[in-house]
């Protein structure tokens, strides 16, 4: 168990899910991620950098060309050469290191020892750990510091053994055979895009995430087809009724503008009570499933 020094600092960076096909690729901050990676280089003491699981996302990926694998496709793709080249500058500096956990989606970096190769030559990693341990000062004792990635403490997720290609847990079999096969259809339907259901976790939010993506398109539609045409015509009907009894001026017109107001502050107030009941009752039915 490495002993770090006081003023040794531990990143933890999880979850970035780095890569897909297209249609599938769920990552959407590189320029954050290298700006961090460039910040940690500059600073003047150690790091210990721990990629603490699917920092890549090798299950929305598909076919991989011959003599490449899914790392290297990864790296070379032109949006991500700056990320992994700021990448590669921290490690090169005096008291950095990047230790490489594994997680449910880039499990493959342990059975493909390629993978790890590819990592190891492109000078982006020091170590590969199944999980991260350490102890450091801390107010003048020691404290150990421990981590792994989630996917260990979710049976959905679980990997047995990371060495084993055919140990996939159900949750593998879901992004390879559902998720990452819908994902490229896109919007299916108003208020309905797939692609966006790479993004949904855990994968039992999934039923319940459809559900509310087809409530919330309901409600916009009554919004602007039922809402704004009534708050239009009442207005428009009291001008009018207005105009008609004061021909030649505009006396009390302040108690015409207040009535308007007053009538749409009620009315969107009553729309508000009937959203909230609605969500609550799809919300409990959802839960009763």
């Amino acid at each position: 168990m490495p002993e770090l020094p006081g003023n040794a600092l531990i990143v933890f960076v999880s979850d970035s899910h780095i890569g897909g096909d297209p249609g599938c690729d769920g990552f959407e901050s590189p320029a954050e991620l290298e700006a961090l990676f460039r910040e940690l280089a500059g600073l003047d003491r150690p790091v210990e950098l721990v990629l603490a699981g699917d920092f890549f996302d090798f299950l929305q990926i598909g076919s991989v060309p011959d003599g490449e694998d899914r790392a290297s496709l990864t790296m070379s793709r032109e949006e991500y050469l700056s990320l992994f080249a700021a990448l590669k500058e921290f490690r090169s500096g005096e008291g950095k290191r990047v230790i490489y956990l594994p997680g449910n989606h880039d499990a493959e970096a342990w059975w493909n020892p390629g993978i790890q190769e590819t990592l190891r030559e492109a000078g982006v990693v020091d170590e590969f750990a199944y999980g991260y341990l350490a102890s450091m000062e801390v107010g003048g004792g020691r404290r150990v510091v421990y981590c792994e990635h989630g996917n260990q403490l979710d049976p959905v997720n679980t990997v047995e053994d990371y060495s084993d290609g055919l140990d996939t847990p159900l949750g593998h079999h879901v992004v390879m055979d559902f998720t990452r096969r819908v994902a490229p259809y896109g919007e299916v339907s108003p208020g309905l895009d797939l692609s966006e259901i790479k993004m949904v976790y855990p994968l039992v939010a999934i039923p319940g995430w459809v559900a509310g993506r087809y409530f919330y398109d309901f409600v916009g539609k009554v919004a602007a087809y039922l809402l704004l045409p009534l708050l239009v015509a009442y207005a428009l009907y009291r001008i009018a009724t207005y105009l008609l009894l004061f021909p030649g001026g505009l006396p009390r017109i302040h108690e015409l503008f207040l009535d308007i107001g007053i009538f749409g502050i009620f009315t969107v107030a009553l729309f508000a009570v009937f959203f909230l009941v609605v969500r609550h009752v799809v919300r409990r039915t959802m839960n009763a499933m």
